[in-house]
């Protein structure tokens, strides 16, 4: 599953570059996180919280996942997130990338989100809507990213 969109951010490529590279902002930045440990300055293990709701399932509202992420910074200035995870013992993995470009006074910053389900989650989609499902986790953990971003921006100006 592939989702994409842009959004622009006040402030300077190269300080956006700088937050996107730190792992120990992501807990911050990242929706729903119940606990978080940095492996290092590009790798950190999350453990978060995911709303399924909407999957139809009357007694199932929300589920823990745990996503191992490494940060880096491809050519181009490229910054990419790729996890492994699990959730309810079943694995996915996930690709983010995020391209900032410099504009007259702003940066924009174009994404895309690879999602890709093991098997079992997969099979999911046969009793319920996983790809809408996925794409409103995606769409809610770009714009935590984002919120997270301009709030930097806003306290470093201030």
């Amino acid at each position: 599953m592939q989702y994409e969109g842009e959004f622009d951010l006040l402030g300077k490529k190269e300080e956006v570059l700088k937050l996107l590279l730190d792992a120990s902002r992501l807990p911050q930045c990242i929706p729903n996180v119940v606990s978080y440990k940095a492996e290092s300055m590009d790798k950190a293990s999350i453990t978060f919280r995911v709303d399924v709701g909407g999957a139809g399932i009357e007694y199932l509202s929300r589920m823990t996942s745990r996503l191992d992420v490494t940060i880096r910074r491809e050519q181009g200035d490229t910054v990419v997130y790729e996890g492994k995870g699990k959730i309810a013992g079943a694995g996915y993995t996930v690709v983010i990338s995020l391209s900032p470009q410099e504009k007259a006074g702003h940066t924009s910053i174009k994404w895309r989100a690879n999602v890709e389900l093991g098997k079992t989650l997969a099979l999911l989609g046969s009793f319920f809507d996983t790809d809408k499902m996925v794409e409103q986790i995606a769409k809610d953990t770009i714009n935590k990213l984002r919120e997270c971003v301009e709030k930097s921006f806003s306290i470093s100006s201030s």
